[in-house]
């Protein structure tokens, strides 16, 4: 797998925020060392512009024995290209990495791509519907198929400047399934670099794991779950960029019904599954008793509660795990 690394010094809400000090490493170079954690990639580039400013980029990169690509400063699109056709050779994947995840989880990226791997998918979508996972979750590759469609059909400003929004308004052309994250990466704390109050709050956490590795994400927020009032150091801080902000409710409903009978797979909450069996007539697919329509999940509770909507008429069901999990499952 190619992992493009897209960073850059400017920020309207924190500029250099890149290169800022995290752990004994830039938030660059810390990154770097997430994506060598992990097992599924095997190059590593950094995509940045030809802006001067970048120059320091750059430098960062060549200390961390990374090469670099510099590109347009808009079309991010083409800058990722030219990582790809001078580096990607002989890669199935390729992994979008960016300079704001400094908690990356390297775990769910071998996971995803183990996964993909052995059911020829084109690539993963976390399972779920009103709000993201918590950031750095759920990252999953690209075939080389969808990075190819994504290179040549992105047209639109939005979708040159942030690779993937194409992709998000063209599911329907690809193999992709869904899958359900551990219940951990369902959580509201805010992990992504975007102002100094983020910083403060990450080396309060860089400080306390003590570790030379980087720590995983699930210890992450393992952390946050043991020491919530430090959530509130970034907690009032506005998202601009999340997947609910940045597609229109229509985009939103269109992906809602090209879920409907996708492929989920499920992580640390398979007793699910027996819960959501539909009866053989229905040929194992769970279905709306009102209407026959296909039952989508709409939200999975970390205590095991399953809530499934129907595509077709918007009944919604709700089903309980055989053996709830979580701290308020009794």
């Amino acid at each position: 797998m190619l992992a493009v690394l897209c960073a850059r010094v400017e920020s309207e809400r924190f500029p250099g925020k890149v290169l800022q000090d995290l752990g004994g490493r830039t938030v660059l170079g810390g990154i770097v060392e997430r994506l060598r954690q992990s097992r599924s990639v095997g190059r590593i580039v950094v995509a940045t512009t030809e802006r001067p400013a970048d120059d320091a980029i750059v430098r960062e990169a060549a200390f961390c024995e990374v090469p670099v690509i510099r590109g347009s400063v808009d079309n991010v699109v083409e800058r990722m290209q030219q990582a790809v056709y001078q580096h990607g050779g002989g890669m199935k994947y390729v992994l979008r990495a960016l300079g704001d995840q400094p908690f990356l989880d390297w775990e769910s990226v071998d996971e995803a791509t183990r996964i993909i791997d052995a059911n020829d998918w084109d690539f993963l979508l976390p399972l779920t519907f009103d709000a993201d996972p918590v950031y750095g979750a759920g990252l999953s590759p690209w075939s080389v198929r969808v990075w190819s469609a994504i290179a040549s059909r992105s047209t639109k400003p939005d979708e040159l400047e942030h690779p993937g929004v194409w992709l998000r308004r063209s599911l329907e052309m690809f193999n992709y399934a869904l899958i359900d994250l551990p219940h951990w990466a369902y959580r509201g704390y805010r992990l992504e670099l975007d102002t100094p109050e983020d910083l403060n709050l990450f080396r309060l956490v860089h400080a306390a794991w003590e570790q030379p590795d980087p720590p995983p994400l699930r210890w992450v927020v393992s952390y946050l779950d043991k020491n919530r009032s430090l959530a509130g150091i970034n907690a009032a801080i506005h998202e601009r960029t999340g997947t609910f902000t940045t597609h229109t409710a229509a985009e939103v409903q269109h992906w809602w019904q090209d879920y409907a009978n996708r492929t989920v797979v499920f992580s640390d909450l398979p007793s699910m599954l027996a819960s959501t069996g539909a009866p053989a007539s229905h040929g194992g697919t769970a279905r709306c008793r009102a209407c026959d329509g296909a039952l989508i999940v709409q939200r999975v509770r970390p205590t095991g509660v399953l809530q499934l909507r129907c595509a077709r008429c918007g009944k919604r069901t709700t089903y309980h795990a055989d053996h709830p999990t979580g701290p308020n499952s009794s």
